[in-house]
């Protein structure tokens, strides 16, 4: 894959001073999580992140990767569940799995982290409850297509954040849709 297809949005990538053996590819979701690592320690992923990146956009943050790196968690799916539905999401990610198992042969464990749940956005004035009901279908939908999918994957392993347990708007930012640091 070539760097450049990406350039028509924005990457951001953080590196740690320290050799990689990990790396996280996602959309915004994963752009501010760098900062709660520490860069000089041993073990600190890289991380890789394309604000509004769909799933097929993962593939080109690939070459973002340093080789070094031998597990990768992919953030993503987010954003493709508001243009498609979960099947289409979900066998866009199969895609995306064959292209890692075959053009990045280091990459020995592969993580998926489920979609998170949304809340409504209270900085609107108008809250958008259907919409977060269906996406919030659709996110269930499509976290149990990769539940099922790594059950029986020698490769691919899912990553349940839990908050499902907790009230939205513990989690979430005032956005309802990004994490709460």
């Amino acid at each position: 894959m070539d760097a450049r297809a990406t350039t028509s949005k924005r990457i951001t990538w953080m590196y740690p001073n320290t050799t990689v053996s990990a790396a996280v590819l996602g959309d915004s979701h994963t752009k501010y999580v760098f900062q709660h690592f520490d860069a000089n320690m041993t073990g600190t992923p890289a991380f890789v992140s394309q604000s509004g990146a769909l799933i097929k956009d993962m593939a080109n943050l690939l070459d973002f990767v340093p080789s070094t790196a031998t597990t990768l968690v992919i953030h993503a799916g987010t954003n493709d569940l508001a243009f498609c539905t979960p099947r289409a999401a979900f066998d866009s990610l199969r895609r995306l799995f064959d292209v890692i198992s075959k053009e990045h042969p280091t990459i020995k464990r592969l993580y998926v982290s489920l979609l998170l749940p949304r809340s409504t956005n209270r900085r609107r004035h108008s809250y958008n409850q259907c919409f977060i009901r269906n996406f919030n279908l659709k996110a269930h939908q499509f976290n149990t297509l990769v539940r099922d999918y790594c059950r029986h994957s020698w490769l691919v392993y899912f990553l349940d954040h839990g908050f499902y347990d907790f009230p939205a708007n513990r989690v979430l930012a005032a956005d309802g849709l990004h994490l709460s640091f």
